[in-house]
Protein backbone atom coordinates (compact mmCIF):
# COMPACT_ATOMS: atom_id res chain seq x y z
CA UNK A 1 0.00 0.00 0.00
CA UNK A 2 1.34 3.21 -0.90
CA UNK A 3 2.15 5.81 1.96
CA UNK A 4 2.00 9.22 1.61
CA UNK A 5 4.96 11.28 1.09
CA UNK A 6 5.59 14.01 4.01
CA UNK A 7 7.27 17.37 2.60
CA UNK A 8 9.09 18.97 5.44
CA UNK A 9 9.69 22.84 5.60
CA UNK A 10 13.65 22.86 6.29
CA UNK A 11 14.08 25.70 8.27
CA UNK A 12 18.15 24.42 8.73
CA UNK A 13 18.84 24.63 5.23
CA UNK A 14 16.94 27.89 5.06
CA UNK A 15 19.09 29.22 7.77
CA UNK A 16 22.06 27.72 6.16
CA UNK A 17 21.77 28.88 2.58
CA UNK A 18 20.27 32.76 3.76
CA UNK A 19 23.65 34.37 4.14
CA UNK A 20 24.78 32.65 0.69
CA UNK A 21 21.29 33.75 -0.78
CA UNK A 22 21.61 37.58 0.61
CA UNK A 23 25.71 37.52 -0.92
CA UNK A 24 24.90 36.40 -4.34
CA UNK A 25 22.10 39.36 -4.53
CA UNK A 26 24.70 41.74 -3.37
CA UNK A 27 27.85 40.30 -5.19
CA UNK A 28 26.50 39.74 -8.45
CA UNK A 29 22.69 40.59 -9.06
CA UNK A 30 21.16 43.07 -8.69
CA UNK A 31 17.02 42.51 -9.47
CA UNK A 32 16.18 42.36 -6.14
CA UNK A 33 17.87 46.09 -5.09
CA UNK A 34 16.04 47.39 -8.47
CA UNK A 35 12.78 45.35 -7.92
CA UNK A 36 12.67 44.87 -3.82
CA UNK A 37 10.41 42.60 -2.08
CA UNK A 38 6.83 43.64 -1.51
CA UNK A 39 4.76 40.77 1.11
CA UNK A 40 1.39 40.94 -0.17
CA UNK A 41 -1.40 38.73 1.66
CA UNK A 42 -3.41 37.20 -1.29
CA UNK A 43 -1.59 34.99 -4.22
CA UNK A 44 -3.72 37.37 -6.93
CA UNK A 45 -4.81 40.89 -6.12
CA UNK A 46 -4.87 44.44 -6.26
CA UNK A 47 -2.59 47.40 -4.70
CA UNK A 48 -2.95 50.71 -4.65
CA UNK A 49 -1.73 53.64 -6.94
CA UNK A 50 -2.07 56.98 -5.99
CA UNK A 51 -1.80 58.73 -9.42
CA UNK A 52 1.46 61.34 -9.54
CA UNK A 53 -0.53 63.81 -10.99
CA UNK A 54 -2.89 63.55 -7.49
CA UNK A 55 -0.02 64.56 -5.43
CA UNK A 56 1.79 67.18 -7.74
CA UNK A 57 -0.94 69.21 -9.10
CA UNK A 58 -0.60 72.76 -7.35
CA UNK A 59 -3.55 74.12 -5.22
CA UNK A 60 -4.20 77.61 -3.50
CA UNK A 61 -3.38 77.36 0.00
CA UNK A 62 -3.82 80.45 0.81
CA UNK A 63 -6.31 81.96 3.56
CA UNK A 64 -8.21 84.87 3.53
CA UNK A 65 -9.08 86.52 7.45
CA UNK A 66 -12.13 84.97 8.53
CA UNK A 67 -12.28 82.56 5.91
CA UNK A 68 -11.92 78.98 5.51
CA UNK A 69 -9.07 76.60 4.57
CA UNK A 70 -9.57 75.48 0.70
CA UNK A 71 -10.21 71.61 0.87
CA UNK A 72 -8.76 68.73 -1.31
CA UNK A 73 -9.91 65.41 -2.90
CA UNK A 74 -8.21 63.04 -4.29
CA UNK A 75 -8.68 59.11 -5.55
CA UNK A 76 -6.28 56.51 -6.34
CA UNK A 77 -6.29 54.10 -8.82
CA UNK A 78 -5.66 50.10 -8.43
CA UNK A 79 -3.04 47.99 -10.19
CA UNK A 80 -2.79 44.21 -10.16
CA UNK A 81 -0.59 41.43 -9.52
CA UNK A 82 -0.50 37.55 -9.69
CA UNK A 83 2.24 35.74 -7.98
CA UNK A 84 3.07 32.76 -9.46
CA UNK A 85 5.27 29.64 -8.31
CA UNK A 86 8.41 29.12 -9.70
CA UNK A 87 11.18 26.19 -8.07
CA UNK A 88 13.95 23.66 -8.09
CA UNK A 89 14.75 20.38 -6.68
CA UNK A 90 17.70 18.27 -6.44
CA UNK A 91 18.52 14.71 -5.71
CA UNK A 92 20.40 13.41 -2.60
CA UNK A 93 20.99 9.66 -3.42
CA UNK A 94 21.72 8.10 -0.10
CA UNK A 95 24.84 6.17 -1.32
CA UNK A 96 26.47 9.39 -2.70
CA UNK A 97 25.46 11.21 0.94
CA UNK A 98 27.26 8.32 2.77
CA UNK A 99 30.59 8.07 0.29
CA UNK A 100 30.88 12.12 0.42
CA UNK A 101 30.27 13.08 3.68
CA UNK A 102 33.90 13.62 4.99
CA UNK A 103 34.22 16.07 1.77
CA UNK A 104 30.50 18.31 2.22
CA UNK A 105 27.28 17.90 3.70
CA UNK A 106 25.13 16.83 0.32
CA UNK A 107 21.89 17.98 1.66
CA UNK A 108 23.74 21.78 2.04
CA UNK A 109 25.40 22.11 -1.39
CA UNK A 110 22.26 20.69 -3.12
CA UNK A 111 20.36 23.27 -1.38
CA UNK A 112 23.19 25.97 -2.75
CA UNK A 113 22.58 25.26 -5.96
CA UNK A 114 18.86 25.10 -6.16
CA UNK A 115 19.32 28.23 -4.40
CA UNK A 116 21.54 29.90 -7.23
CA UNK A 117 19.03 27.84 -9.74
CA UNK A 118 16.05 29.93 -8.11
CA UNK A 119 17.61 33.50 -7.40
CA UNK A 120 19.28 33.25 -11.12
CA UNK A 121 15.97 32.95 -12.68
CA UNK A 122 14.38 34.94 -10.89
CA UNK A 123 17.03 38.06 -11.81
CA UNK A 124 16.78 36.88 -15.74
CA UNK A 125 12.88 37.47 -15.16
CA UNK A 126 13.50 41.14 -13.74
CA UNK A 127 16.21 42.03 -16.58
CA UNK A 128 13.91 41.53 -19.35
CA UNK A 129 11.46 43.84 -17.66
CA UNK A 130 14.29 46.09 -17.50
CA UNK A 131 15.61 45.65 -21.03
CA UNK A 132 11.94 45.82 -22.44
CA UNK A 133 11.90 49.79 -21.02
CA UNK A 134 12.73 52.79 -24.14
CA UNK A 135 16.17 52.68 -24.90
CA UNK A 136 18.04 56.14 -24.90
CA UNK A 137 21.10 55.64 -27.25
CA UNK A 138 24.44 57.18 -26.27
CA UNK A 139 26.13 58.79 -29.40
CA UNK A 140 29.22 57.46 -28.07
CA UNK A 141 30.42 54.08 -26.92
CA UNK A 142 31.43 53.80 -23.49
CA UNK A 143 34.61 51.88 -24.77
CA UNK A 144 35.63 54.78 -26.97
CA UNK A 145 37.53 56.28 -24.59
CA UNK A 146 38.67 59.32 -26.16
CA UNK A 147 35.28 60.75 -27.06
CA UNK A 148 32.94 58.97 -24.57
CA UNK A 149 30.70 61.46 -22.88
CA UNK A 150 29.33 59.36 -19.67
CA UNK A 151 28.12 61.99 -17.61
CA UNK A 152 26.23 63.49 -19.91
CA UNK A 153 24.51 60.46 -20.84
CA UNK A 154 24.09 59.83 -17.39
CA UNK A 155 22.30 63.57 -16.64
CA UNK A 156 20.41 63.50 -19.53
CA UNK A 157 18.53 60.17 -18.34
CA UNK A 158 18.53 62.07 -14.59
CA UNK A 159 16.27 65.06 -15.86
CA UNK A 160 14.17 62.38 -17.84
CA UNK A 161 13.17 60.94 -14.54
CA UNK A 162 13.37 64.20 -12.55
CA UNK A 163 10.70 65.55 -14.94
CA UNK A 164 8.45 62.65 -15.15
CA UNK A 165 8.27 61.86 -11.23
CA UNK A 166 10.11 64.77 -9.36
CA UNK A 167 12.51 62.05 -7.64
CA UNK A 168 16.40 61.47 -8.44
CA UNK A 169 17.43 58.06 -9.23
CA UNK A 170 18.87 56.46 -6.45
CA UNK A 171 20.63 53.17 -8.45
CA UNK A 172 22.65 52.99 -11.69
CA UNK A 173 23.07 49.59 -12.80
CA UNK A 174 25.80 48.12 -15.13
CA UNK A 175 27.81 45.20 -15.85
CA UNK A 176 31.39 44.41 -15.31
CA UNK A 177 32.91 45.26 -18.00
CA UNK A 178 30.77 48.51 -19.04
CA UNK A 179 32.35 50.04 -15.38
CA UNK A 180 35.61 48.95 -16.87
CA UNK A 181 35.35 51.20 -19.55
CA UNK A 182 33.22 53.91 -18.16
CA UNK A 183 36.08 54.14 -15.40
CA UNK A 184 38.86 54.38 -18.20
CA UNK A 185 37.20 57.10 -20.19
CA UNK A 186 39.06 60.37 -20.68
CA UNK A 187 36.26 62.59 -19.53
CA UNK A 188 36.04 60.13 -16.00
CA UNK A 189 39.89 59.86 -15.11
CA UNK A 190 40.22 63.74 -15.78
CA UNK A 191 37.04 64.75 -13.54
CA UNK A 192 38.33 62.46 -10.78
CA UNK A 193 42.11 62.40 -10.74
CA UNK A 194 42.33 65.22 -7.83
CA UNK A 195 40.66 62.55 -5.70
CA UNK A 196 44.12 61.11 -4.19
CA UNK A 197 45.05 58.89 -7.15
CA UNK A 198 43.65 57.91 -10.90
CA UNK A 199 40.37 56.93 -10.63
CA UNK A 200 41.39 53.44 -12.49
CA UNK A 201 44.05 52.60 -10.19
CA UNK A 202 42.05 53.03 -7.14
CA UNK A 203 40.37 49.89 -4.77
CA UNK A 204 37.22 48.31 -6.60
CA UNK A 205 34.71 50.09 -3.48
CA UNK A 206 36.17 53.45 -3.99
CA UNK A 207 35.95 53.29 -7.41
CA UNK A 208 31.98 52.66 -7.85
CA UNK A 209 32.09 55.11 -4.38
CA UNK A 210 33.42 58.06 -7.04
CA UNK A 211 31.40 57.06 -9.74
CA UNK A 212 28.23 57.28 -7.82
CA UNK A 213 29.29 61.18 -6.66
CA UNK A 214 30.32 62.10 -9.90
CA UNK A 215 26.87 60.91 -11.54
CA UNK A 216 24.80 61.88 -8.65
CA UNK A 217 23.14 59.18 -7.55
CA UNK A 218 23.29 56.96 -3.97
CA UNK A 219 24.80 53.49 -5.36
CA UNK A 220 26.26 52.40 -8.43
CA UNK A 221 25.64 48.69 -8.67
CA UNK A 222 27.73 46.45 -11.06
CA UNK A 223 26.46 43.19 -12.04
CA UNK A 224 28.75 40.24 -13.40
CA UNK A 225 26.18 37.32 -13.17
CA UNK A 226 26.46 34.44 -16.11
CA UNK A 227 25.02 31.18 -16.73
CA UNK A 228 25.71 28.14 -18.68
CA UNK A 229 25.16 29.03 -22.58
CA UNK A 230 26.22 25.95 -24.05
CA UNK A 231 23.82 23.10 -24.48
CA UNK A 232 23.08 20.12 -22.85
CA UNK A 233 25.76 17.59 -22.32
CA UNK A 234 28.42 20.14 -24.65
CA UNK A 235 31.12 22.45 -22.46
CA UNK A 236 30.57 25.30 -20.34
CA UNK A 237 30.14 28.54 -22.60
CA UNK A 238 29.54 31.17 -20.32
CA UNK A 239 26.93 33.82 -21.10
CA UNK A 240 25.98 36.99 -19.14
CA UNK A 241 22.81 37.40 -17.91
CA UNK A 242 23.27 41.60 -18.32
CA UNK A 243 24.33 43.01 -21.64
CA UNK A 244 27.12 45.57 -21.81
CA UNK A 245 25.32 47.50 -24.22
CA UNK A 246 23.02 48.67 -21.00
CA UNK A 247 23.13 50.91 -18.24
CA UNK A 248 20.04 51.57 -16.09
CA UNK A 249 19.23 54.69 -13.79
CA UNK A 250 16.40 53.24 -11.41
CA UNK A 251 14.10 54.64 -8.62
CA UNK A 252 14.13 51.58 -6.11
CA UNK A 253 11.88 52.00 -2.94
CA UNK A 254 11.81 49.27 -0.59
CA UNK A 255 8.68 51.06 1.70
CA UNK A 256 5.33 50.62 1.23
CA UNK A 257 3.91 50.90 -2.35
CA UNK A 258 2.14 54.26 -1.44
CA UNK A 259 4.63 55.95 0.29
CA UNK A 260 6.16 56.92 -3.04
CA UNK A 261 6.46 55.76 -6.05
CA UNK A 262 9.01 52.76 -7.62
CA UNK A 263 10.00 51.16 -10.69
CA UNK A 264 8.96 47.81 -8.94
CA UNK A 265 8.76 45.44 -6.87
CA UNK A 266 8.78 41.60 -6.51
CA UNK A 267 5.47 40.83 -4.71
CA UNK A 268 5.64 37.86 -2.85
CA UNK A 269 2.81 35.81 -1.41
CA UNK A 270 4.06 35.57 2.28
CA UNK A 271 1.27 32.87 3.05
CA UNK A 272 2.58 29.72 0.80
CA UNK A 273 6.14 31.42 0.66
CA UNK A 274 7.44 33.41 3.80
CA UNK A 275 10.47 34.28 2.53
CA UNK A 276 12.24 34.84 -1.00
CA UNK A 277 13.74 31.27 -0.88
CA UNK A 278 11.94 28.76 0.93
CA UNK A 279 13.77 24.97 1.43
CA UNK A 280 11.71 21.68 1.45
CA UNK A 281 12.75 18.42 1.37
CA UNK A 282 10.55 14.89 1.01
CA UNK A 283 11.56 11.24 1.01
CA UNK A 284 11.91 9.24 -2.45
CA UNK A 285 12.48 5.37 -2.11
CA UNK A 286 12.31 4.77 -5.90
CA UNK A 287 15.55 6.55 -6.20
CA UNK A 288 16.86 5.75 -2.50
CA UNK A 289 17.42 9.44 -1.44
CA UNK A 290 16.40 12.66 -0.22
CA UNK A 291 14.19 15.43 -2.37
CA UNK A 292 15.42 19.15 -1.46
CA UNK A 293 13.13 21.72 -2.97
CA UNK A 294 13.58 25.54 -3.25
CA UNK A 295 10.74 27.29 -4.19
CA UNK A 296 9.32 30.88 -4.30
CA UNK A 297 5.54 32.57 -5.22
CA UNK A 298 6.42 35.61 -6.98
CA UNK A 299 5.63 38.24 -8.98
CA UNK A 300 8.32 40.66 -10.54
CA UNK A 301 6.03 43.71 -11.32
CA UNK A 302 6.95 47.27 -12.74
CA UNK A 303 5.04 49.93 -11.12
CA UNK A 304 6.51 52.79 -12.87
CA UNK A 305 7.36 53.36 -15.91
CA UNK A 306 8.92 56.25 -15.26
CA UNK A 307 11.53 55.43 -12.95
CA UNK A 308 13.28 53.67 -14.72
CA UNK A 309 15.94 54.95 -18.12
CA UNK A 310 17.77 52.60 -20.14
CA UNK A 311 20.95 53.75 -21.33
CA UNK A 312 21.83 52.01 -24.63
CA UNK A 313 24.59 51.63 -27.52
CA UNK A 314 27.38 51.46 -24.29
CA UNK A 315 29.57 49.13 -25.46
Amino acid sequence: MPSPVTTIQRRDLAETVSEYALEQSRSTFAGLRMMPIYDVALQSGNYPVIPVEQILKPRDVKRAPRGGYNRGDWGFEQGDYTCVEYGWEEVVDDTLARNYRSYFDAETIATRIGTDVLLREQEKRIKTIAEASTAHAASVKWSVAATATPRANVVAGIKTIVNATGLLPNLFVCTWQTFQNLINTTEDIDATKYGGSQLNTRGYDAQKSAIAQYFGVNEVLVVNAVENGGKEGAAFSASQVWADANGFLVVSNGGSIEAGPSWGRSMLWRDDSPSNVNVESYREDAVRGTIVRVRHYVDEKELNANCIYRLSNLA
